[in-house]
C-alpha cells in the first residue's frame, strides 16, 4: 500500500490554516467530550444488545475500534512527511476487520436463536396455560 500524496501549502498561510484546523479540531473534540461527561450523548444502549442485554460483542467492537484509532493517531502525529498520510498497516486492517465479523456473527446467531426460540419444547405454541387460561 503507498501513501497518499495531499495538497501542500507554502509558507504563512500554510501554518495559519494548519494552527487553525488545530485549534477547530481540539474545539471539536472538547465539546463532544463535554457532552458525554454532563450526559447530553445518549450512550445507555451502547453496550447493551437489542434484547437489553449486556453485549460482549459490542465491548470487544469499542475496544478494537479505541485501540486502531489510537494506534494509527499515534503512528500519524510521528510521521514526519508533508505530502502524503501514514499508511494503514494490513495488521490493524485485520484486527478491525475480525472485530467487526465477531460483532455481525454475534448479532446475526442472536437474531437466528430468537426467532427460532429453541428453548420452547417441540409443539409448545405459547399463550394460555389451559382452556381458560391462568386465573
Amino acid at each position: 500500500m503507498t501513501s497518499l500524496p495531499i495538497a501542500t501549502l507554502q509558507g504563512m498561510p500554510a501554518h495559519v490554516l494548519m494552527w487553525g484546523l488545530g485549534i477547530l479540531f481540539c474545539g471539536w473534540v472538547a465539546v463532544i467530550l463535554h457532552r458525554l461527561v454532563v450526559g447530553r450523548i445518549n450512550t445507555d444502549g451502547l453496550l447493551r444488545d437489542e434484547h437489553d442485554e449486556f453485549s460482549p460483542a459490542r465491548v470487544q467492537l469499542l475496544v478494537s475500534t479505541l485501540a486502531v484509532l489510537g494506534i494509527y493517531a499515534a503512528k500519524a502525529s510521528k510521521f514526519t512527511h508533508g505530502d502524503a498520510i501514514p499508511d494503514l498497516d494490513n495488521t490493524l486492517l485485520g484486527i478491525f476487520g475480525a472485530s467487526h465479523g465477531i460483532h455481525l456473527s454475534a448479532k446475526s446467531f442472536g437474531r437466528y436463536f430468537a426467532a427460532t426460540d429453541l428453548s420452547r419444547p417441540a409443539g409448545h405454541k405459547g399463550g394460555s396455560h389451559g382452556k381458560h387460561g391462568n386465573r
